[in-house]
C-alpha cells in the first residue's frame, strides 16, 4: 500500500476502496433482485457495444501509441491508403 510513503495518499486509498467493495456488493444486490433482467440483458449488450465504439473513435491518444485508442483522423487516412 502506498500508507508508507504518504500517508494521506494511504487513507484516500482506503477509504477509494471501500467505496468500490460497497458499490460491488450493492451493485449485486440490485441485479439479483431485478425480476426482468433478461428481457432487458440484449438491450445492455448493445449499449456496451455502442459505449465500447465510443471510446474507440472520439477517445484521445495522447501517447500516439497505435494499439491504444483510435482516432478518427487516422481511421480515415488509413483507409485513403
Amino acid at each position: 500500500m502506498i500508507y508508507r510513503i504518504n500517508p494521506v495518499l494511504g487513507m484516500r486509498q482506503v477509504v477509494w476502496i471501500g467505496m468500490g467493495i460497497l458499490i460491488f456488493f450493492g451493485s449485486y444486490y440490485i441485479v439479483k433482485n431485478i425480476d426482468k433482467w433478461r428481457e432487458w440483458a440484449n438491450l445492455y449488450f448493445i449499449l456496451s457495444i455502442i459505449l465500447f465504439l465510443a471510446t474507440l473513435l472520439f477517445g484521445t491518444n495522447k501517447k500516439k501509441d497505435p494499439l491504444i485508442g483510435l482516432q478518427l483522423e487516422d481511421l480515415v487516412f488509413s483507409l485513403r491508403k
